[in-house]
């Protein structure tokens, strides 16, 4: 058992099970797998975020050796990531027996591919069929539908329910089973007696002449209109014929996922990036296409609308900018020291080993925001200064030295703020971030923005406070 594995090893602080696809817990941070029997699941906890990373790959290995049978998988939680796997490659057709090839050419290279495991699709195995091949005039002439055949059938397999009983708070369905004379199964189905509903009421001309001549009693003859026929005397032939349980869609279309996982050791950029001109080199019948999702789709996604209305935000910081200074030069020097702050964002992510992702891009946009208020604090003072009757020069070096405390003592709050989220797996990035990025974005502004202050509106040092 997978459970008394996971039981001996240390680091590992509670598991839970669920089974037929019913999902215990934390159903808002994983995609849930389809209600089915043959779906189940061990929510393992682990003591901390680094234990868990290592493991990961430990428990991995040891489900693909000992498991070999098994779909098995382990997944970490995601709030991000809405794809069921990693990597998956979305082919779109009509013809089925073509998408399940394509699937299969694209699982190959997966499986070729040694950044990758976990292969498979998102169609379920093909179910079984048992057809009957119904023959209408037959079934005419003995008053049988095809209605009657199928409740005939499922009488001789699984059993028909036809009612319920109650036993205290149980409930119990009544199933009727058609047998044979002894008890036993019926071997042979084309044997099943088939009932009609209707009772064929038509009785020939010669039945009567036999029934008023005596030779036959209305018993008899009550007994051929009510008796069942075989089913083969309705049917021309029976067969078990496999079929495609589920045909998913998408957009309306018929659709197969190939998927898979990064192998343990690897990422999904690194899988992503060995498979993706290999699949898309797969060559696509007319009115077939491909689409990639997963981890890729998901940020692509997520940055989507981000890069929407980046533009629009920018467009109103600038207006605000402009409608609060009334010129244009002002709002040059605030925005041109936004970019310096990345002298602190690209080395904390480097040497904290986090990730420049969607989380972090986040925290850029918040730092962007916090800059901007920075650099509106020290102009509008630089601007009271001067109304207030200083030097120009005299009022941008006071109003450096001036604000330096109250802005730098803010974003230090800020800063410290975040301290508890730099070992958070999710939002570390973010945390790193923010601090390193206000920290030397802070410092680029009360520096570089008085430069750009003097320089823009010609402020010659020799224009100082001796002369007072």
């Amino acid at each position: 058992m997978i459970s008394t594995y996971l039981q001996s090893i240390d680091g590992i602080t509670n598991i839970t099970m669920s089974l037929g696809g019913t999902p215990t817990r934390y159903n808002l941070v994983r995609t849930i797998s389809e209600n089915t029997k043959s779906y189940g699941e061990l929510i393992v906890d682990f003591k901390d975020y680094e234990t868990m990373i290592s493991l990961k790959d430990q428990i991995q290995t040891y489900l693909i050796k000992n498991y070999p049978e098994a779909k098995a998988r382990v997944r970490l939680y995601n709030l991000i990531v809405n794809s069921h796997y990693s990597v998956e490659a979305l082919f779109k057709g009509n013809d089925v027996a073509v998408l399940k090839q394509l699937a299969d050419q694209a699982k190959d290279i997966m499986r070729n591919s040694p950044y990758a495991m976990s292969i498979t699709d998102d169609w379920e195995p093909q179910g079984k069929l048992l057809a009957v091949d119904y023959n209408q005039r037959k079934g005419r002439r003995v008053g049988i539908d095809r209605t009657e055949v199928a409740t005939s059938l499922l009488m001789a397999t699984d059993g028909a329910p036809v009612s319920t009983y109650y036993e205290g708070n149980k409930q119990l369905p009544i199933i009727v089973k058609a047998v044979e004379s002894d008890g036993s199964r019926i071997k042979d189905l084309k044997d099943v007696p088939v009932w009609s509903i209707m009772p064929n009421l038509e009785i020939d001309k010669d039945e009567l002449k036999l029934v008023f001549s005596g030779v036959r009693s209305l018993d008899e003859v009550k007994k051929s209109i009510l008796s069942s026929s075989p089913l083969s005397s309705v049917s021309n032939d029976i067969a078990i014929q496999s079929l495609e349980e589920v045909i998913r869609r998408h957009n309306g279309s018929r659709a197969i996922m190939a998927q898979c996982d990064p192998a343990p050791g690897s990422n999904a950029n690194e899988l992503y990036k060995d498979i993706k001109s290999k699949i898309e080199a797969i060559e696509l019948p007319t009115g077939y296409s491909l689409e990639w999702y997963g981890e890729q789709y998901d940020q692509k996604s997520a940055m989507k609308y981000i890069i929407m209305f980046t533009p629009i935000a920018f467009i109103l910081i600038i207006l605000i900018l402009i409608a609060l200074f009334n010129s244009y030069a002002k709002m040059f020097a605030i925005l041109l020291c936004l970019p310096f702050a990345m002298i602190g964002v690209i080395p904390g992510l480097i040497i904290t080993g986090k990730e420049f992702g969607f989380v972090a891009i986040v925290g850029v946009i918040g730092l962007t925001g916090m800059l901007i208020k920075n650099g509106v604090v020290l102009i509008d003072s630089i601007d009271f200064d001067i109304k207030s009757g200083k030097l120009p020069f005299k009022s941008v070096f006071d109003s450096a030295i001036a604000r330096f405390r109250p802005v730098m003592m803010a974003s230090l709050t800020t800063i410290l703020g975040m301290i508890p989220l730099i070992s958070d797996p999710m939002f570390g990035s973010l945390a790193v971030t923010i601090m390193c990025g206000l920290l030397v974005g802070t410092l680029v502004t009360l520096i570089l923005l008085p430069l750009l202050y003097t320089i823009f509106f010609s402020i010659k040092p020799m224009h100082d406070y001796k002369g007072e």
